[in-house]
């Protein structure tokens, strides 16, 4: 195991580039529960060539429209607020990450790992109404592992050997990552967003998405939102073949919200059959850049 002391110098004087600033606004916006379709709209129309991705996107076949769209005010319109937030984050937060390669994760079934969670939580939003910001653990779902990419760029040789491990054995992730780094991908999750000056909930969320269930009682439903949905993604096909779904977490997790087991397969049931829409529309994005 990698001393921590020594983990943690190297990744202090890691340099962490600054997230440009529409993206920040994005993040901002789509983290709150009182920004408008319009407010997103003219932050997004600062960024020339995000726009132009989006109204690209909105015009290919997955969306099948007739006529042009030729705005994004238009694009709100027709494709949804929801949708256009998705595309706004996905879009700014794959480029900045895509442009940091590596080769010891999967990109692209990261990013369906976290497109997955943020639809569970869109559907979680609809079936509770009003009980929690669902802004917020919007942005939550898509960036709570971006440490694993980090983790995976800076020690690419022991993160194969955290990979390898997890393939073999039903222990969480983070327990893994702790016994060959001496961290986990939450730790640095977190250590990111506060460099980035994230609103402070997002880094909470990011903080406390790996706690057991007993950890979480006493926080705000966010966070047990959030931790149900990733929980949704990996049951639900969206995860890492290599990380051990976790199926017992989301009857604790949708108990505690008010959910019936039964209501839980539903959901299960509903994001599963996301997948070739989420896989179709992950791919406009990665091709589109």
């Amino acid at each position: 195991m990698l001393d921590r002391t020594s983990v943690e110098k190297r990744l202090s004087t890691m340099e962490i580039p600054t997230l440009p600033e529409v993206m920040t606004r994005v993040i901002e916006a789509a983290s709150s529960d009182t920004a408008s379709a319009a407010d997103l709209t003219a932050i997004l129309q600062c960024d020339h060539a995000i726009s132009a991705r989006i109204l690209r996107i909105a015009n290919s076949a997955f969306f099948g429209f007739q006529g042009k769209v030729d705005s994004l005010r238009r694009a709100v319109a027709l494709i949804g607020f929801d949708t256009v937030r998705f595309l706004a984050m996905a879009t700014s937060v794959f480029d900045y990450f895509s442009g940091r390669h590596q080769n010891v994760i999967d990109v692209r079934r990261f990013w369906m790992h976290a497109v997955g969670a943020a639809r569970a939580v869109e559907m979680l939003g609809r079936k509770l109404p009003g009980i929690f910001s669902v802004e917020a653990c919007y942005t939550g779902a898509l960036l709570q592992d971006m440490g694993i990419i980090l983790m995976a760029l800076e020690y690419p040789t022991e993160y194969r050997k955290v990979i390898e491990i997890a393939s073999e054995s039903p222990l969480y992730l983070t327990e893994i990552e702790r016994g060959v780094l001496g961290l986990d991908h939450v730790e640095i999750g977190a250590w990111v967003a506060q460099a980035w000056h994230l609103p402070p909930l997002i880094v909470n969320l990011i903080q406390h998405s790996h706690d057991e269930p007993e950890e979480t009682v006493k926080l705000e439903p966010e966070y047990t939102v959030v931790r149900l949905a990733h929980s949704l993604a990996d049951i639900s096909g969206f995860g890492f073949d290599w990380v051990s779904p976790e199926s017992v977490l989301s009857s604790l997790y949708g108990i505690r919200l008010g959910l019936a087991p039964a209501e839980i397969d539903d959901l299960r049931e509903a994001l599963s059959e996301m997948q070739e829409d989420a896989t179709e529309l992950m791919d406009l994005i990665v091709l589109e850049k």
